[in-house]
């Protein structure tokens, strides 16, 4: 894992989006998994199965509803951990809770990401044959719902676009790490409430589960799945390339729909933003500090911005960054904001900040014709 991590890491450094460092790394990293736990071959390192493989290729219960089932399960375990741990007098025992809600909150937490949301993969894997053949196909769903996001809402009435896999850290996703954090935060909580009380919360009123995604409703209100259940039949989108085509086959083959996706090419969804070209500037006299503060407005470290652009729940990637400016003695700038937007549709921007060595952050929204913005976040 060391090698996601330092190739993530320097992604978002560099001010690009770390889901570029997966995409350069490809399978390296699934085939150096297979052959550690027993996969792999001299023809293939993917070839045959090793367990890591076998578990991604059988893995239903980090998928909607079963992944629900599960953090449930292991949450209700962990919490009876817990009021034992509080009968007891070894931290030990807290540990344990709290380790064995750790395990349940990674099903919690991949109900947050959009290619975990409507994918009905055990469906699919028990109407094709072979069933890996069907898991092997429901990887090209889950990948495009990552890629492009998914709009979600929850039982607080919370609205938001959220991806996945491989993109919690991209610049787009900003909204649905503040849902995760929060969501794992409360779960924790839980636990440590049941320690002290010494009572049980009844499952239906778990509060995690109030800010998960609504899975039902993420059904609609979003590009067209390329699988879906009507009743007990698995429907295929007409078009696999099409995103938009809301026509869907009942009469399609795993083998069949395999080689279709070999040559798989899809278009962007309807609202897609593309990237914008604008870049913001830093005024050299629209500073409004001169007062250093903790703990990145400080004489030797260096800030630069970049902008993205809104339209309801979508929003684009960020475009270029400015170059960086060194801070001495002048902190907190104004910036100067080029008018209108790159996107005809869009209706505002996002305005980040990253100082040197550090991540990006969203530090403002501005409306699509502001000229200015000033930083006087923290």
């Amino acid at each position: 894992m060391q090698k996601e991590i330092v190739a993530a890491n320097q992604a978002i450094r560099d001010g690009k989006q770390p889901h570029e460092a997966y995409d350069a790394l490809g399978d390296t990293l699934s085939e150096e998994w297979n052959k550690i736990t027993g996969g792999g071959s001299v023809v293939s390192a993917l070839f045959p199965l090793g367990r890591y493989l076998k578990l991604a290729a059988n893995n239903a219960d980090h998928f909607g509803e079963w992944a629900l089932a599960a953090y449930t399960a292991g949450h209700t375990a962990a919490l009876q951990q817990a009021v034992l741990a509080g009968k007891s007098a070894d931290d030990k025992q807290l540990e344990l809770a709290y380790a064995m809600n750790a395990f349940a909150d990674h099903f919690l937490t991949d109900l947050f990401s959009s290619g975990h949301v409507r994918v009905p993969r055990k469906q699919v894997a028990a109407v094709v044959t072979p069933s890996d053949l069907g898991s092997l196909i429901t990887r090209f769903m889950h990948d495009e719902d990552s890629k492009f996001g998914l709009n979600v809402s929850n039982a607080q009435g919370d609205r938001w676009h959220a991806y996945g896999d491989k993109r919690y850290f991209d610049s787009v996703d900003h909204r649905n790490r503040q849902q995760v954090k929060m969501a794992v935060q409360s779960s924790a909580d839980e636990i440590f409430a049941s320690y002290l009380s010494g009572n049980l919360p009844a499952p239906a009123s778990y509060a995690a589960l109030k800010t998960l995604p609504d899975l039902n409703a993420a059904k609609t209100g979003n590009f067209s799945p390329l699988f879906v259940m009507s009743g007990d039949k698995v429907l295929r989108r007409s078009d696999v390339n099409n995103l938009n085509d809301s026509k869907t086959i009942d009469n399609w083959w795993g083998w069949s729909t395999y080689l279709l996706l070999q040559n798989y090419s899809p278009n962007k969804p309807a609202g897609y933003l593309e990237t914008p070209s604008a870049v913001p500037v830093i005024l050299a006299d629209g500073w409004q500090s001169h007062s250093p503060s903790e703990p990145n407005w400080l004489p030797g470290h260096a800030v630069r911005y970049a902008l993205s652009e809104t339209n309801g729940l979508n929003e684009s990637y960020i475009g270029p960054w400015s170059a960086y400016v060194e801070l001495s003695d002048s902190f907190q700038p104004t910036l100067s904001i080029p008018a209108g937007t790159s996107n005809s549709s869009a209706t505002g921007r996002n305005v980040f900040r990253q100082f040197r060595g550090g991540s990006p952050e969203l530090v403002g929204s501005i409306d699509k014709n502001a000229s200015h913005f000033i930083d006087s976040n923290a």
